[in-house]
């Protein structure tokens, strides 16, 4: 909409390039606006023999960018939860959901709360937002999550075994 790229500009200015000549460069009418919505975690994510991920299972919004991750990463748990499922696939899906649920609860919550940090535009407000994040951003704490988060990846790093045909 009008006036849309004149907003990004001001609220970017002093980033690193090309951010700016990027947004100089876009017309307004290819400048598409919305807003970003999130929602509590769901309890349930399927029912009988269907089930969901990615998106349609656990919404993330951006701030920490792990919804494309999330997905993929709900692909494989589905597919290492039906192979090992023998022949009963609707409780193969309900553990797959279960351990999901666990894993993307949490990034969905941690997402829109940075979400809500960083919409504040009362300057007090952003003030405390930035020495709470200073004080807090290198803790042991937020790198003890950060390290659970890498790990849970890893699972997926040895080689692979083949089946014979």
């Amino acid at each position: 909409g009008t006036g849309v790229r004149d907003m990004l500009l001001d609220r970017h200015r002093g980033w690193a390039g090309p951010v700016a000549d990027i947004l100089r460069a876009t017309p307004e009418e290819w400048i598409l606006r919305g807003d970003v919505e999130g929602r509590k975690p769901e309890r349930a994510w399927g029912k009988g023999r269907v089930t969901l991920l990615g998106d349609a299972a656990h919404p993330i919004t951006f701030n920490i960018g792990q919804g494309a991750c999330q997905a993929l990463e709900d692909a494989l748990v589905l597919a290492e939860h039906l192979e090992r499922g023998g022949s009963d696939p609707v409780a193969a899906l309900r553990r797959y959901e279960d351990e999901r649920r666990r894993r993307t609860a949490s990034l969905q919550r941690v997402a829109w709360w940075i979400g809500k940090m960083g919409a504040v535009e009362n300057p007090l407000l952003i003030r405390a937002r930035e020495a709470f994040m200073r004080k807090n951003w290198n803790t042991k704490a937020f790198q003890a999550a950060e390290k659970d988060q890498v790990a849970y990846g890893t699972r997926w790093a040895g080689p692979r075994q083949t089946h014979a045909a």
